[in-house]
């Protein structure tokens, strides 16, 4: 048996020929054509491709209730994908950076707090851990309110 491989990347199909005497098709698969690169999502590279092969190509963000955070104060973000899907429920894992404590974690969002009013911003992250999509991570800034020193009476 001598396996044989076609590809026709300008068709998107592939073909893997095995012979027995007589030639016969024993896999085939079809992709996107060479043309289709275009289509890619904005943030595609080749390498992401190669790194996460069969990604599925859906986009997201966090919108968060506030743009700043302050001492008292707690912020909700909650992660957003196109078109309101409502049937896709990945698996997500949260993060906060230094500065900030988590109060609340569900699935679809997170309630943070001001822990340290000296960092100037408090990033919150989200990444996609299941299903494998092409670009699993999201972030938002929140930028820190100082609080307002009175002035001592006498």
């Amino acid at each position: 048996m001598t396996p044989e491989e076609v590809s026709q990347d300008e068709k998107g199909l592939t073909l893997s020929l095995a012979t027995f005497g007589k030639d016969f098709v024993d896999s085939y698969s079809y992709g996107p054509k060479a043309s289709d690169t275009i289509l890619h999502c904005a943030d595609y590279s080749s390498e992401e491709e190669i790194r996460k092969p069969n990604c599925i190509p859906i986009t997201f963000s966090i919108d968060c209730s506030a743009k700043e955070i302050r001492k008292g104060v707690i912020v909700e973000c909650k992660v957003k994908f196109p078109g309101g899907r409502q049937d896709f429920r990945p698996t997500l894992t949260w993060t906060v950076s230094a500065g900030a404590s988590q109060s609340s974690v569900t699935a679809t969002s997170i309630k943070v707090s001001l822990a340290d009013s000296r960092k100037p911003k408090i990033r919150v992250t989200v990444k996609v851990v299941s299903p494998s999509i092409c670009s699993d991570t999201a972030s938002m800034e929140l930028q820190v309110v100082k609080p307002k020193i009175r002035p001592k009476r006498h």
